[in-house]
């Protein structure tokens, strides 16, 4: 059966899906970077293809295509056509594809259509995907590069957990935080995201070079990274420092071989590679567990770009509990606070304000937590803490607080996650109540 391969979460969004389908052409539903959508894609085109359906997998990236087949396969599907340049397709009744090869292509003749990284789908070459009986779009950030939401091709939305609540159940790694506290180096951007041409000579100006490598050689030395540069002539140079300094680096962006870039993930991915420089080719969709953390050598007004980045590197593997998201630029995280934070997504057509995605709780990105300094140097890079809090005691006294109110306990439960982004730990109320029961027999 093809859900045996999904996690709880997974399989409840995938029947989410299925239900919404039920009053909507168009349905959107989102899950956090890490969470597993390639999974979702491939259990929802088994169940339609189980029923006679035509299904037409999609996405933008040929990483992101081969990552698709692969799960199709691990779902029952391992005979789907492939549409990429040179391969030969013949008309099987399942498909995965890029949207290059299959933008001149009418999908008509498909009944259920689904797209990867759907905040994409508002592009030109996406429109005749959408005459399908039936789309689906997928994405862990439903907005468009200029800001706006997909109210305007999508009809209904279906969300899976937040990040915080992936990371509490540990199907995420837990963030670690490190940026700067100077003064702000650049202004806000006059459009939806800094022009790269623009950030290029200031993020030189300010020296980010040196700092990007030493930061990896303060928090992630010995372990694989990611780092994200604003052009190409700026990801060339930081690839050039970090060999200098001993450390086995690569750049790569979209003009990079397909062959290069599937070395280069082939030896990150074994530890080989310890640091791959990237301009705008993985933001979305990369599947390495063993990334050890993330390094934001630029600048972003955008949301969506912000927490694509910041969550590359949470995927767990054996022995990382923990992963470093370093914001180097001290623009990122002054202005958006922790990835986990988000998850209240709603389907608008309309410009998307950060704090309007916020799950309920502190407004700003640094309240409620703590600035520790742990590196001294032109820049000093700090550690932001979450302020200690007990938070089984605080749930335990929201427990309390219902009992008197004659509540139930699900109310202390959604009090605690408008709190901190998670529901508390289910092993947690039975505690609770072991304890409170063993107080009144006595």
């Amino acid at each position: 059966m093809a859900e045996e391969f999904l996690r709880p979460y997974q399989a409840n969004l995938v029947g989410a899906i299925r239900r919404a389908f039920a009053g909507a052409r168009r349905v959107l539903a989102t899950l956090p970077t890490g969470g597993g959508k390639s999974r979702v894609a491939a259990a929802t085109a088994a169940a339609a293809a189980a029923k006679g359906l035509r299904v037409l997998v999609v996405a933008h990236r040929l990483e992101l295509v081969e990552q698709l087949q692969a799960a199709l396969a691990a779902a029952g599907l391992p005979a789907a056509d492939v549409y990429l340049p040179g391969r030969e397709v013949e008309g099987r009744p399942v498909a995965v594809g890029s949207v290059q090869t299959l933008s001149r292509r009418a999908a008509q003749g498909w009944d259920l259509v689904i797209i990867d990284e759907a905040h994409h789908a508002v592009a030109e070459t996406y429109r005749p995907l959408f005459e399908a009986r039936y789309v689906l779009g997928l994405t862990a950030t439903p907005v468009r590069a200029d800001g706006r939401g997909l109210g305007g091709v999508f009809e209904a939305m279906v969300n899976g957990p937040t990040m915080a609540e992936l990371i509490e159940a540990g199907y995420l790694a837990r963030p670690r935080y490190f940026t700067t506290q100077g003064k702000p180096w650049v202004e806000a951007p006059r459009g939806a995201d800094y022009d790269p041409r623009e950030i290029d000579p200031l993020v030189r100006r300010v020296e980010l070079e040196g700092e990007v490598v030493q930061a990896y050689l303060d928090h992630l030395q010995g372990q694989t990274a990611l780092v994200f540069a604003v052009t190409r002539e700026h990801g060339r140079e930081l690839g050039t420092r970090f060999r200098k300094a001993g450390v086995e680096a690569a750049f790569l962006d979209g003009q990079t071989p397909e062959v290069k870039r599937a070395e280069a993930l082939a030896r990150l991915k074994d530890g080989h590679l310890k640091v791959v420089v990237n301009v705008g080719l993985f933001t979305e969709g990369l599947d390495v567990p063993t990334v050890g953390g993330v390094i934001l050598a630029r600048p972003t007004a955008s949301l969506g770009l912000y927490l694509q980045m910041a969550g590359r590197a949470l995927r767990p593997a054996p022995g990382k509990a923990e992963t470093p998201v370093i914001d180097v630029t001290g623009v990122n995280f002054r202005r958006f606070g922790p990835a986990e934070g988000y998850g209240q997504w709603s389907l608008t057509d309309g410009v998307v304000e950060p704090q309007s995605v916020r799950v309920k709780g502190p407004a700003a990105p640094t309240q409620g937590r703590q600035v520790t300094q742990v590196q001294e140097g032109s820049a000093p890079l700090l550690e932001v803490k979450e302020e200690a809090v007990d938070r089984k005691r605080y749930y335990f006294d929201l427990l309390r607080l219902a009992a008197h109110r004659g509540y139930k306990p699900g109310w202390a439960a959604h009090k605690y996650r408008e709190r901190f982004g998670a529901f508390p730990a289910w092993a947690w109320l039975d505690e609770f109540k072991a304890q409170e029961g063993g107080k009144d027999a006595g």
